[in-house]
């Protein structure tokens, strides 16, 4: 699907610039919320994260997909994890922050989560209640965002 892979190098392009974002809006509030404020593991989560829900919101306006709600929540939880597993092996494994290894882990963690979403478009109709389901858990993490972002 073309339009997947549009997301993908959206999606990679606003997480890159979103690391430097909150920096550059002199620390604007709306701007830390959506966007890395430091250099913790939930913050690069972020940086992932709110590109997926972006590029959602655009593809509810190009193109009637099915399954949208479901391929991209189960996209945003495939991000999550994969950044994060693979994040702590590589500090385990070197004990500090590799700079391009912690860029790598993040390109690669958008484009498994692009390959979850493809497989999941693709599947003809799973029906209302999952893809309402997953509308729910995708409220849901945005309202981790702003727990999350009182807390830490």
């Amino acid at each position: 699907m073309i339009i997947e892979i549009i997301g993908l190098v959206f999606e990679i392009i606003i997480g890159t610039i979103g690391h430097f974002l909150y920096e550059w809006s002199d620390n604007n509030k709306i701007i830390g919320f959506m966007f890395s404020k430091n250099e913790s593991t939930w913050e690069h989560i972020k940086l992932g994260i709110t590109p997926i829900i972006l590029w959602t919101i655009v593809e509810l306006f190009t193109k009637n997909f099915n399954n949208l709600f479901f391929a991209k929540f189960f996209s945003i939880i495939t991000f999550s994890l994969t950044l994060l597993v693979l994040h702590i092996l590589s500090k385990n494994i070197f004990n500090k922050n590799v700079l391009v290894l912690d860029i790598s882990i993040f390109y690669i963690s958008l484009f498994l989560s692009s390959i979850v979403s493809i497989k999941l478009l693709s599947i003809s109709d799973i029906g209302w209640f999952l893809n309402f389901i997953s509308f729910i858990g995708i409220i849901f993490i945005i309202y981790l965002y702003y727990k999350l972002d009182k807390i830490l």
